[in-house]
């Protein structure tokens, strides 16, 4: 066994401050580590912490030979609590892991009751207690490891998803909000910040957020989702929502807004295939809705043009049959089938105009006689991102 200077790197002459100091500082390493997402860096942070506890209990070799009492005196009074502490950190991890949540909870109340000064230890019971739904215990215990480690910015993180799990949406942003604060570079942190804005309804906020943040790392795959997330987001609400779910674009300018905040969604090329998914739906949406349909009312609402053009149309083409006789000259024959082809134009075109309209414009009637759920937002938007919807459009 290493002694507890040779693990910290320290003289073994150093004062009992400086030891203590250096045991602490080490612990919150490793307490960060031993939630590390690697399983072999969880492993290793485990091992080194129990190492650790063990050199702190016993004075191992390299302590017990230093000639200065004080020194060793002050190693003595910087002994880990009972080697069960780490022992029932880790049990409570894999207990949580296999979905043994109440028997999680037990281990890690046992842990913090050893060693309750170990903020890991009370961040592992805030854990245990909020995937039991015991948002109370789960609350208390994530305040005090704050407590303990206030500049820790994953424990802030996880107070917002205890907040957030207990539904108290406003106080899991700012938890989020400071956790990014601590620590800028961490994009799980913004994410969560860009997310819990969706949920909290701030999505103009949330693309705001997104942007600035994929503006200052362009190749993080998460900013690139959470961006297309929140434009998405802000395309649904562009629209019209009636009860069965349906989306309803009922103008050309929500047509024209759900597509420009799609194609900037998919210019970022989010990663996430869900996200990609619903950009590409919704593009699907506007286009869908700009398309030109035949509409039976606006027929009878415009009747007389299509009519009054067809009969207009008539008699040029009832000559096309003699201009073009044997023995009719050239210009004659011209001018007789620009003359129909130019009577067959416009009475085609009257058709069209008169007989046929956009998807949207149908889709304005039909949510005239329907009461939706939600009605659609054109209002101000931001700048470049994109984003994602759930409900079927029309």
């Amino acid at each position: 066994m290493a002694g507890l200077y040779e693990l910290l790197g320290l003289d073994p002459a150093c004062s009992p401050e400086e030891l203590r100091a250096a045991v602490a500082q080490r612990r919150r390493v490793l307490r960060r580590r031993v939630t590390s997402p690697d399983l072999a860096v969880r492993q290793e942070a485990e091992l080194e912490m129990q190492r650790l506890d063990e050199a702190q209990r016993t004075g191992a070799a390299g302590v017990h030979t230093e000639p200065n009492p004080p020194v060793q005196k002050a190693a003595d009074e910087t002994v880990a609590k009972p080697e069960s502490s780490s022992g029932s950190i880790a049990r409570a991890v894999e207990q949580i892991e296999r979905g043994q949540h109440g028997v999680a909870i037990f281990t890690a109340r046992r842990a913090v009751s050893d060693d309750p000064d170990n903020a890991y230890a009370w961040s592992v019971l805030a854990q245990a207690a909020s995937v039991s739904n015991d948002h109370p215990t789960a609350l208390d215990a994530i305040e005090r490891a704050l407590h303990l480690d206030p500049e820790d910015a994953r424990l802030h993180a996880q107070r917002g998803e205890v907040l957030q799990a207990a539904g108290e949406h406003d106080k899991a942003l700012s938890a989020y909000q400071a956790a990014a604060s601590l620590q800028a570079d961490e994009p799980e942190y913004q994410v969560a910040v860009i997310d819990q804005m969706i949920v909290a309804g701030n999505v103009d906020a949330a693309i705001r957020a997104a942007q600035e943040a994929y503006r200052a790392q362009p190749d993080e795959g998460l900013l690139r989702n959470a961006l297309g997330r929140a434009l998405a987001e802000r395309a649904e609400l562009a629209q019209h929502e009636l009860p069965d779910g349906q989306l309803l674009i009922t103008t050309k300018e929500q047509a024209q807004l759900v597509e420009s905040l799609v194609g900037r969604g998919l210019s970022v090329q989010p990663s996430d295939p869900d996200v990609y998914a619903d950009l590409v739906r919704h593009r699907d949406y506007a286009r869908k809705a700009s398309r030109l349909r035949f509409s039976a009312a606006a027929l009878k609402q415009n009747y007389k043009w299509p009519v009054g053009l067809g009969f207009i149309a008539l008699g040029p083409m009832c000559c096309l049959w003699g201009g073009l006789k044997p023995g009719t000259d050239l210009p004659t024959k011209a001018l007789t089938v620009l003359g129909a082809l130019g009577g067959l134009a416009l009475f085609l075109g009257a058709v069209l105009r008169g007989c046929f309209q956009p998807q949207y414009a149908y889709n304005a009637v039909l949510i005239e006689k329907s009461e939706p759920r939600r009605m659609g937002r054109v209002d101000t938007v931001q700048p470049p991102g994109a984003r994602v919807s759930r409900g079927r459009a029309r």
